[in-house]
């Protein structure tokens, strides 16, 4: 029988990074030999990311003569769209602010996914927007540490922690966004993959604003779907998530065309019709 495997990304360095994986240890090895023997069992290999395909590439000499195919994420376009309209979350203790500005982070709490530069940045957008204030939903083991740097810096009144949220609620969460930012880090190698957020934003037609990095540079052109900053870089996130609320006919076109750009490449049944492809071409080797 024809067998396809899908990497979505790098576990055996996210598990260095993170700590539940040490180097040059027995479980380390294992899975380093693992991973550099399967295209010897697999017919064709997909990588979530274009980053994923060349760093597989780049290490292991056995990729090299094997097909790798991209297949991006998808995302359900009916149910994220710009026509949702804004409403208050009572669960979540959250309501509509009516010209303010309200950023949005749907991420685990992890040094990876950079929520300390939000916070920061809040700081200095809260120079000119008093009332803007950053919904992070989602948990982790950064989430002590970033509630007391929001003490530090004075904006603990407008970061919100929300916990672990469903992704049935996101929709109405994302209708309340103003901005969606993904600042995430480049941390031991690990880049970014295609983040499901960051789709889910663009089919809803929100400015999103994210690291210039891995499978976010991959699906974000810089000033027509979003806006591209360096990583870890405060005062860069502050300016844009700023131009964006100061510029509203900027961020509804890049909204627009954010959702245009999915609505091309990115829905499910574009994500379906590749696999489909990938399948007959795995049938074709038998």
């Amino acid at each position: 029988m024809p067998k396809v495997v899908t990497v979505h990304g790098h576990p055996i360095e996210e598990g260095l990074v993170s700590g539940w994986l040490r180097r040059g240890s027995m479980k380390h090895r294992a899975m380093l030999w693992t991973e550099r023997r399967i295209p010897r069992h697999f017919e064709v290999v997909v990588a979530g990311a274009s980053r994923i395909m060349d760093d597989l590439r780049s290490r292991y000499d056995t990729y090299a003569l094997t097909e790798i195919r991209v297949v991006l994420n998808g995302v359900d376009v009916v149910r994220f769209s710009g026509s949702n309209p804004r409403e208050d979350i009572p669960e979540l203790n959250l309501t509509d602010l009516p010209g303010g500005l309200t950023i949005l982070n749907a991420k685990a709490l992890t040094t990876f996914n950079g929520q300390e530069t939000l916070i920061r940045a809040l700081a200095m957008v809260r120079g000119s927007v008093r009332d803007a204030r950053l919904l992070l939903a989602g948990d982790g083991p950064e989430r002590e540490r970033l509630s007391g740097l929001a003490d530090e810096m004075n904006v603990s009144d407008g970061v919100h922690f929300l916990g672990l949220v469903p992704n049935s609620m996101m929709p109405r969460l994302m209708s309340l966004s103003d901005v969606v930012a993904i600042p995430s880090r480049r941390i031991g190698g690990i880049e970014e993959g295609s983040s499901i957020l960051l789709l889910e934003a663009m089919a809803s037609e929100k400015p999103v604003v994210v690291s210039d990095l891995g499978g976010l540079s991959e699906t974000v052109v810089d000033g027509e779907t979003g806006m591209l900053i360096p990583e870890n870089n405060p005062s860069r996130l502050a300016e844009a998530i700023l131009r964006l609320h100061e510029d509203r006919a900027y961020a509804s076109s890049l909204g627009r065309h954010a959702r245009e750009y999915v609505l091309s490449t990115r829905t499910w049944q574009i994500a379906a019709d590749k696999y489909v492809a990938v399948y007959r071409s795995a049938l074709s080797k038998m």
